[in-house]
């Protein structure tokens, strides 16, 4: 129904009254102080003096009386400007069917979902949305918001479509970038949220890997080394969860545990420099002597070998360095204590 709508609006006009609601037409002229426009089967006229404004589907805004416009001061808008609830103002005049029915089509999309109020000029909202067509070969769409004083602080990706239907095109490239609004609104919260602190971290929302090695001391094995590697989602500027792989080898026993483990950590704070507590939780084999083993390949491993690391450490950028508390092990002196270095590589999502 969407779509059987945009294809009548595409060459329509709209007007927006003084009292009552805006609507779409085709308007025949505007002259001596009467509007007359198209109705149905039937031909209608309207004083100017009862017209807001009239936007052509082809050359943009005209107003009649702009003091009827419940009008938002700019001054007056408070950040974000994009959240849920706010208005938007859509223009849809081009002389490309492509973006008139793109523009046109964001207006049915954002209407029916309801996560902005759409109006019919830039003087009553808080925002402004605007899409575009590149039809020099390319067959593009994009979209930019953009505040009340004309500074752009979004602008979308590219979509491409190539159908032969130019309205049922520009429909079709605002359906893929109207798919992706959520992530974009959760994308521009977390950059707001970032941009209002006066030093910034380096930490991005999305998926990291971060290899770690550490010399840990434990009664039983001794000293060992303990490189591990954790894939991670920096799900908020605060926590991050994963699992990853921990190898342990014992200087003393001789011996090598392999875990797999779960890990969250928690920042304090969004700074280049701050806190963080991390913990991991996993299980594993060891080659080392113990009453309770399997035998593989004719080696003994102990089962099930339990590892808890606790850690709290300092991130400068991208590196950590934190001291831990873990238990390795089934036996009586299995706690010990560790120095971790690590590194945070990233591969944030796409802003």
């Amino acid at each position: 129904m969407l779509c059987a709508l945009s294809h009548v609006l595409v060459a329509q006009d709209l007007i927006k009254p003084i009292s009552g609601k805006s609507f779409f037409t085709e308007i025949k002229s505007v002259e001596k102080g009467i509007v007359t426009y198209q109705n149905g089967p039937r031909i209608e006229t309207m004083p100017l003096s009862e017209v807001a404004l009239i936007e052509y589907s082809e050359t943009g805004v005209e107003y009649f009386n702009k003091s009827s416009l419940n009008t938002i001061d700019p001054k007056d808008i408070v950040e974000p400007v994009y959240k849920k609830g706010n208005k938007v103002y859509i223009p849809f005049s081009s002389h490309s069917v492509q973006q008139r029915s793109g523009a046109l089509h964001f207006r049915e999309l954002i209407t029916k979902d309801g996560l902005w109020e759409v109006v019919d000029c830039e003087e009553e909202a808080h925002f402004i949305l605007e899409f575009y067509y590149d039809g020099e070969g390319r067959d593009s769409g994009t979209f930019r918001l953009k505040d009340r004083n004309g500074n752009i602080f979004f602008r979308s990706d590219m979509v491409i479509e190539r159908i032969s239907d130019p309205v049922r095109q520009g429909e079709k490239m605002a359906e893929s970038l109207f798919d992706d609004i959520d992530e974009i609104i959760e994308d521009l919260n977390y950059l707001n949220y970032r941009e209002t602190l006066s030093t910034v971290s380096a930490r991005k929302r999305g998926f990291l890997i971060r290899p770690e090695v550490s010399v840990a001391y434990t009664p039983n094995p001794d000293w060992n080394i303990n490189p591990s590697v954790t894939f991670a989602n920096q799900v908020s500027p605060h926590i991050a969860l994963g699992a990853g792989v921990d190898l342990a080898y014992g200087f003393n026993s001789k011996s090598t545990t392999v875990s797999l483990f779960g890990n969250i950590r928690t920042y304090f704070g969004d700074k280049p420099t701050g806190l963080f507590f991390d913990a991991k939780f996993g299980a594993g084999l060891s080659n080392c002597n113990s009453d309770y083993y399997v035998t593989i390949n004719k080696v003994n491993y102990a089962p099930l070998f339990p590892l808890v690391k606790l850690s709290l450490g300092l991130q400068s950028k991208l590196v950590d360095i934190s001291v831990s508390g873990l238990y390795r092990g089934m036996f009586d002196k299995s706690l010990g204590v560790s120095l971790n270095v690590a590194y945070n590589i990233q591969f944030g999502k796409k802003k």
